[in-house]
């Protein structure tokens, strides 16, 4: 039948009673009581056996103690066969005289008294067995119970945040005429550039100090109650807050969609949040402002076309003007064709006339008034087909008409081609004004930033097994190049 811890400690003191005060603290005496009641008591053998340690622990301390210190005296003295043989010796030896505190101490270590070993702490195990002392404790047992301490109950948590983006950018080609298109070499399509461009924005000198600005990014990764491994140190330099910061934000770029993956770490749920929007908006501000300068570029570029064309279509009216100044010529081709037509009505005039002539002189003499008239009337129309056939070989400039007329289909047909250039600079003009004002290249958020429940980092389990990997391989390294350096020695 179970007892109640009341009534084992009733029995305890009842026990006490029995005993002298000498008996009462003499462990070996009170220890063989304990055994006593270890069949038919086992709870008051294990209460009895904690009066045993207790009486102990302050010895045991003054008897290693002074073994310490006369082992520090006595060269080549250190031999750990010794305790075991003791310890041996004290177990066999039953019915001898009383063991010294030392021994009895050294058989309730190895005695196969289950409870008494429970009720041993660890920490009295390792100080009494010494394991503290030995390389496998000194160099990966200790190492890693400080690791394991500082992952579990000092490092800080670490929240991420993660959002995706992408470049989009639409057909430029639509907005230009095709002459101008292929002039300008816009319409191509976009490449992994952009999305590579938006990386290394991400992790550029300007976006770090525009966030700090904005959102105290130092201030939060020095000033976060963060343990000091984690942590940005206060006198940190520029460049060492550079490094953190990329060293907890990271941008990666899927080489077949060109999706960006941002991913921001924080002390904070809520500041890994903010950090990542922070960064998403910046990136889009950053993507504006480079097509805007690109479409203020494309814009320039048509616009001084524009103006080449202008002042090309000017000069050739300037030429013209002149020209038509020159020979006092409003179109030397009409004029031309009226002088032509005049000659050939007088050709056919003449031709009439000339027939007349014949007529009579067939029947009248020459002197006839008849004949003189018509005479006089050939001789006027012959002197004005002269004069007509004059003006169009030639003028007061000394030029002919058709060359003239050379001249001028030269400037017509420059004013023509000036005039198809004028206009398809105009409709191209009109449209990249309007393409100005677009976004040629924009980001589309394709997973806005994530707000996260629980922490990320530190990954204990991971980083514990790790760490327990590494200090085991860099021992067992350590203990072979030992032994052969103790081997080459010998």
């Amino acid at each position: 039948m179970n007892k109640t811890p009341q009534q084992i400690e009733n029995d305890f003191l009842e026990l006490k009673a029995t005993m002298s005060e000498e008996q009462w603290s003499d462990p070996e005496y009170i220890f063989s009581c304990a055994k006593k009641f270890e069949t038919t008591y086992p709870e008051l053998s294990l209460r009895i056996m904690r009066r045993v340690r207790r009486l102990n622990n302050q010895l045991t301390k003054k008897l290693q103690k002074e073994i310490a210190r006369k082992e520090d005296d006595i060269p080549n003295n250190k031999n750990e066969e010794y305790d075991k043989a003791d310890i041996k010796d004290s177990i066999n030896q039953k019915g001898t005289a009383p063991l010294r505190h030392e021994e009895t101490i050294k058989k309730q270590n190895k005695s196969s008294d289950t409870e008494a070993i429970l009720n041993k702490s660890w920490l009295e195990t390792i100080v009494t067995s010494q394991v503290y002392k030995k390389p496998l404790f000194l160099f990966v047992i200790l190492p890693w119970l400080l690791f394991f301490i500082y992952q579990t109950l000092v490092a800080s948590p670490r929240y991420v945040s993660q959002s995706q983006l992408i470049v989009e950018q639409p057909d430029r080609m639509a907005t230009m005429d095709t002459g101008m298109a292929l002039l300008s070499g816009l319409g191509v399509k976009p490449t992994g550039t952009d999305a590579e461009l938006v990386k290394a924005f991400i992790h550029s000198g300007d976006l770090i100090d525009y966030l700090d600005e904005k959102i105290n990014l130092k201030k939060h990764y020095t000033d976060s109650g963060a343990d000091i491994f984690s942590r940005l140190s206060k006198h940190s330099s520029r460049e060492a807050f550079y490094a953190y910061y990329k060293n907890h934000v990271e941008v990666t770029v899927d080489q077949k969609s060109q999706v960006i993956n941002i991913t921001t770490q924080a002390f904070t749920p809520e500041f890994s949040k903010l950090l990542n929007e922070s960064i998403v908006e910046r990136a889009e501000w950053y993507i504006n402002q480079i097509s805007n300068k690109l479409a203020e570029e494309q814009l320039n570029f048509i616009e001084n076309e524009h103006q080449l064309v202008e002042e090309r279509i000017k000069d050739t009216k300037k030429r013209l003007l002149e020209f038509q100044n020159k020979y006092g010529l409003l179109d030397p081709e009409a004029e031309g064709m009226a002088i032509q037509k005049i000659a050939y009505s007088i050709e056919s005039l003449l031709a009439q006339k000339q027939a007349e002539l014949k007529t009579l002189t067939g029947v009248m003499n020459e002197t006839a008034p008849q004949v003189t008239s018509i005479k006089n009337e050939i001789k006027a129309l012959e002197e004005q087909l002269r004069s007509e056939r004059d003006r169009l070989s030639d003028t007061n400039s000394g030029e002919s008409v058709s060359e003239i007329m050379s001249k001028f289909v030269d400037f017509k047909v420059d004013m023509e081609l000036a005039l198809q250039a004028y206009s398809s600079s105009q409709i191209s003009l009109e449209k990249s004004r309007v393409e100005a004002y677009r976004q040629i290249k924009y980001l589309v958020i394709v997973q806005t930033p994530t707000l996260a429940e629980d922490n990320a980092y530190p990954n204990v389990s991971y980083n514990i097994a790790l760490f327990a990997v590494v200090l085991l391989m860099l021992f067992g390294i350590g203990k072979i190049i030992y032994s052969t350096i103790h081997e080459i020695s010998k």
